[in-house]
């Protein structure tokens, strides 16, 4: 009954808006709050510290690793992603970009976790990856690559 009521209180000014052009204004939760200023892009280290090598335990960082760039990263597992956007968080960073993997090419989002109580470590959640990826850094001190055999004497 209410309804009705309120229908036909709404008839007469409906009626008024007929043949008029509306052009929706925000919404009343909009109204009622004031704008939020946008967060600033914090600007990029230079390089990233997520750019070197990573792996997923120490042993695969001669020949298992991922190989990160600020333009990119290779896996061991023949993933490889272009980026387009790379954002610093305040835990990390968020990267855009394209991948290709198994033989599909996407358009992801990444995101690198890098936590200062664990310095060496990177969690990688989204893009290709179906579950979060903990990756330790290969060339530093805990997780140190192992060095390359010397040359032959000759």
């Amino acid at each position: 009954m209410r309804l009705a009521v309120l229908c036909l209180c709404l008839l007469p000014l409906a009626a008024a808006c007929k043949g008029r052009e509306v052009t929706p204004g925000p919404a009343r939760d909009e109204q009622a709050r004031p704008a939020e200023p946008r967060a600033a892009a914090q600007p990029l280290d230079e390089p990233p510290s997520f750019v070197g090598v990573w792996a997923a335990r120490p042993d695969l960082c001669a020949n298992g690793a991922w190989m990160f760039t600020a333009q990119g990263v290779r896996t061991a597992g023949e993933t490889t992603c272009t980026w387009s956007k790379v954002s610093k968080t305040e835990s990390g960073y968020t990267l855009t970009g394209d991948c290709s993997a198994e033989g599909r090419k996407s358009r992801v989002d990444v995101m690198l976790l890098l936590d200062p109580t664990q310095p060496g470590q990177m969690i990688v959640t989204g893009g290709p990856w179906d579950v979060p990826i903990t990756l330790g850094r290969c060339n530093g001190p805990a997780n140190a690559a192992p060095a390359a055999p010397p040359a032959p004497a000759g």
